[in-house]
């Protein structure tokens, strides 16, 4: 992939201190580009920042993404200390597996204000930066669970189809003003998400997906291809080439798609 020209360009990358959102950032930094790293975990962001040089392109804050209001300030404050805002990677989000009868409100309340909440309000913020500007791209992180159902996954997977209507929706307001957004659908990638999932009960959702069998992405190649595709201003970036192979599958044969889906995530 051509590198993009960054030089000048300022980013905000949600959920920097691993996996996915770590090495955006990296890679954000290393083509050029002024980037605020946003993560709760603040040790974290300092193990990213001293991969970076030279470090004044990257930025750390801790936050609570769930304070809306306070992550609508960052992006703010962050734009007009930067004069321009180019991007936001909305990247941060949580997982619960388990069956949906049996979550708890607080289970629910964090899973819709981590993975979607936070996405709207981060959103529109930055839109209005955006559009004042006249330029500017949001790239919210989906899931292949945002294009295809998936069995003791339904919170996650509702936040994440919501995430897809909000930004393929958004992306035709948001047009007529030069702004792009783009929406990621990854499959599986090697990040902590997982291991940090608020299991139901005996659930375990790392298990669970290590039975499938199914290999994860390394993060850096994940990145990789989301900035390709931003590159090329896709509306939707899919990888890899297997979870292509998957989403079209479930287009083609939706019934056996979902039922092999739905048999694989079961209780182990």
């Amino acid at each position: 992939m051509t590198s993009f020209n960054l030089t000048g360009k300022t980013a905000i990358v949600t959920g920097a201190a691993s996996g996915i959102g770590q090495e955006l950032a990296i890679a954000l930094c290393r083509q050029g580009a002024t980037v605020l790293g946003v993560d709760r975990d603040g040790p974290g962001l300092d193990q990213v920042a001293a991969r970076i040089e030279p470090s004044g392109q990257f930025q750390i804050v801790c936050c609570d993404l769930t304070d809306f209001k306070g992550f609508g300030r960052l992006i703010d404050d962050f734009a007009q200390e930067q004069g321009r805002l180019d991007y936001l990677f909305n990247n941060a989000g949580t997982v619960a597996g388990g069956e949906f009868a049996d979550m708890s409100n607080a289970q629910l309340d964090q899973i819709f204000d981590i993975n979607l909440r936070a996405v709207v309000y981060g959103s529109r913020a930055a839109c209005r930066c955006m559009r004042e500007q006249g330029f500017g791209h949001i790239v919210n992180t989906a899931s292949s669970a945002g294009l295809m159902p998936v069995a003791w996954s339904a919170a996650y997977s509702a936040t994440k189809h919501a995430l897809v209507g909000l930004s393929l929706s958004l992306r035709e307001e948001a047009r007529i003003y030069g702004v792009s957004v783009s929406v990621v659908c990854p499959g599986l990638v090697d990040t902590k998400i997982m291991d940090s999932a608020d299991n139901i009960e005996d659930y375990n959702y790392s298990a669970v997906i290590d039975a499938t069998g199914m290999r994860k992405m390394n993060p850096a190649a994940a990145a990789k291809a989301i900035l390709r595709g931003v590159r090329r201003n896709q509306p939707v970036i899919i990888f890899p080439l297997f979870n292509r192979f998957v989403l079209r599958l479930y287009r083609w044969f939706p019934k056996l798609t979902t039922y092999i889906s739905s048999r694989k995530m079961r209780h182990q």
